[in-house]
């Protein structure tokens, strides 16, 4: 068994190193007029010579607006590069059941939407799925409905992180992939999946952020407001209280004089009753002392 794997492995190795000696033409494809973003397509092929374009009509045997082509010896870094950060599916096609020679490579956005294919004659849906594998729909209608099937290649989750050969002479490559050598990048993660371009926190994000920290603020600072008021209040209406306890404490001392009584109910000048004339409480002339003379007038 371990004869077979290392079997195995050398010659996908093999095979890597004879793709690499070789120089590729890769044609990136686009709808529009301009060859920016994600293509629909990336095709690569060997070739004895290349010439680069930057961005030309497409080729009447594709489905393409305009195109570019790239020249190079590792075609899969380029097709890499062509989708950036997008999700992708990258299936080579050889000639032998080593793959060490190359037929073809078709690059598609694994998007799980129906694009145009290289060949004019087909339309492609490429998905990776949850469970780690990977599969392409070719249809003979632009809708790409069920009917329209036309063929489906797919791969298991380990031929695609292995890049093994499989019996028909595939190879498979995605954004997925974590290994960063022979082309091959680190895997990358992305919360958009529309477009798979990480810009951590957006504008809109930061505004939130900061209305909801100057929110606390003000909030902190009203809630101290209306407790220091209320602090206030509560001891001036103490200060008050204990003012009205003192002057009515003062009132009480003021008592009639030799009664013994005190209160603000009580007379502050003299005695009460009879006793009230001023010069008599003054003179504190004792009552036994006091002479009542009747007058009797005579009509």
């Amino acid at each position: 068994m371990f004869r077979r794997v290392l079997a195995a492995t050398v010659a996908v190795q093999s095979a890597n190193v004879a793709l690499a000696a070789t120089m590729y033409k890769i044609s990136s494809s686009y709808l529009g007029d301009q060859c920016g973003g994600t293509p629909y397509a990336v095709y690569a092929s060997a070739v004895d010579s290349c010439t680069p374009s930057q961005c030309s009509p497409g080729s009447n045997n594709i489905d393409a607006d305009v195109q570019t082509v790239d020249c190079s010896s590792d075609f899969i870094a380029t097709i890499r590069e062509k989708f950036g950060r997008s999700p992708y599916l990258i299936e080579l096609l050889t000639t032998d059941d080593t793959c060490s020679k190359l037929s073809m490579a078709f690059g598609y956005p694994a998007s799980g939407a129906c694009v145009g294919a290289y060949d004019r004659s087909y339309y492609v849906i490429a998905s990776l799925n949850d469970n780690g594998s990977a599969s392409l729909q070719y249809f003979n209608q632009r809708s790409c409905l069920s009917t329209d099937l036309y063929q489906t290649d797919s791969a298991d989750k380990d031929a695609l992180e292995q890049h093994s050969c499989s019996a028909k002479g595939y190879l498979w490559y995605s954004s997925n992939d974590v290994d960063g050598s022979n082309g091959r990048e680190p895997k990358t993660q992305s919360s958009d999946t529309t477009n798979g371009d990480h810009r951590g926190l957006s504008t809109v994000a930061i505004i939130g952020i900061v209305a909801a920290l100057l929110l606390f603020v003000v909030a902190i600072v009203a809630v101290t407001l209306f407790v220091y008021k209320r602090r206030v209040k509560a001891q001036t209406m103490k200060d008050t209280k204990v003012t009205v306890h003192s002057d009515r404490s003062s009132i009480a001392l003021l008592g009639t004089p030799g009664t013994g009584q005190t209160g603000p109910d009580h007379s502050v000048l003299g005695q009460t009753g009879l006793w009230t004339d001023d010069v008599i409480t003054a003179k504190r002339i004792p009552r036994d002392k006091v002479n009542v003379v009747f007058w009797v007038q005579v009509q």
